[in-house]
């Protein structure tokens, strides 16, 4: 299977940040930290745990998630078959036999099973989950607290409180960055840190003012 690197986690320009993001949280033990098959030199993945090349996966949604973010889903798979010799099939949910299935929900956090480590997951349980509260568009949220007099510390409950009288507004750019995230997870890839040439980062302030600076 042809791979591209794994593409990183920069976001977008810095927005207020009321809300923590929260990481991909996506299990892959001691391939973290230790040398890893790789693509060649454009990416890192388990190669142990990729999927053939040609590839069909079958994939459904578990019970939940509106269109909207369904088709995201689907849009970023389809994104994906650009450049890995694979094709995502997305079936009806009650199909009984799946090799990926996708549950979109709040308090799940973003992870996925790498690549064909799904197969060996409960047919009854989902492969990759999305924590759709941090996909909110937390500025258009913000703004309607503020119209209502409400003034800052922002939380989560307030945040999710105004999804349900107003739901539906969506920050594309992060459900793009996230969902294309743990898709190359379940094809398989591993975070950038794995790959056995990457840099030797050196924790300097420089480092750190950096990313404060560009990711909060």
């Amino acid at each position: 299977m042809v791979i591209l690197i794994f593409w990183g986690t920069r976001s977008h320009a810095q927005k207020k940040s009321y809300f923590p993001k929260p990481n991909c949280t996506t299990l892959v033990g001691d391939a973290m930290f230790l040398e890893v098959d790789t693509s060649k030199a454009r990416g890192v993945s388990d190669n142990y745990h990729v999927w053939s090349n040609g590839d069909t996966l079958l994939v459904k949604f578990m019970p939940g998630g509106s269109k909207t973010l369904r088709d995201k889903v689907i849009a970023c798979a389809r994104e994906w078959e650009k450049y890995a010799n694979i094709k995502f099939r997305f079936v009806p949910d009650s199909t009984a036999i799946t090799n990926i299935r996708v549950k979109l929900g709040k308090g799940l956090g973003h992870n996925s099973a790498v690549g064909t480590e799904a197969n060996f997951r409960d047919q009854a349980k989902q492969t990759v989950n999305f924590d759709t509260l941090y996909f909110a568009d937390a500025n258009y949220y913000i703004a309607k607290l503020q119209k209502k007099g409400i003034s800052a510390p922002y939380n989560l409950t307030q945040l999710a409180d105004e999804m349900k009288l107003d739901p539906n507004h969506w920050d594309n750019i992060e459900m793009n960055r996230v969902i294309t995230h743990e898709l190359g997870h379940s094809l398989g890839l591993l975070h950038e840190q794995s790959y056995p040439g990457a840099v030797n980062w050196k924790k300097t302030d420089s480092v750190y003012n950096y990313y404060k600076e560009t990711q909060g």
